[in-house]
């Protein structure tokens, strides 16, 4: 199991080095929203079931900008997750959702973790 979420964390650190470190640039780290979906992968995963459903509150000027350089955010983060489960040999039952949703009570530059496998508000 521990090689398993060493794979993850592989996966992860080459995911922060790459494309999303260039968009989340002078944001929220990309290394906590990814983290965070890492975590929630890997609880639900432990739990006996992988989550499908993830909701990553932002700031709302956050959101908006990082929604507005890149629309298709979500689903890009929902394609890392499936390549992260892959990665830790977790298998899927279908591709996961994942929401940005702007979130007033976080200050800019902070992200709250994803409600893996919770209903999205």
């Amino acid at each position: 199991m521990n090689n398993r979420f060493a794979k993850l964390e592989a996966r992860m650190e080459a995911l922060v080095e790459g494309t999303f470190a260039r968009l989340f640039a002078g944001r929220v780290h990309p290394r906590d929203v990814v983290v965070q979906l890492t975590r929630a992968l890997e609880d639900s995963a432990l739990r006996g079931a992988p989550a499908l459903r993830y909701s990553v509150r932002l700031n709302p000027a956050d959101a908006q900008a990082l929604l507005g350089e890149r629309p298709r955010l979500a689903e890009a983060l929902a394609g890392e997750l499936v390549t992260i489960a892959r990665a830790a040999s977790i298998t899927l039952p279908a591709i996961p959702e994942v929401f940005i949703l702007p979130d007033a009570a976080l200050v800019t530059d902070r992200s709250r973790a994803p409600n893996g496998g919770l209903p999205a508000k």
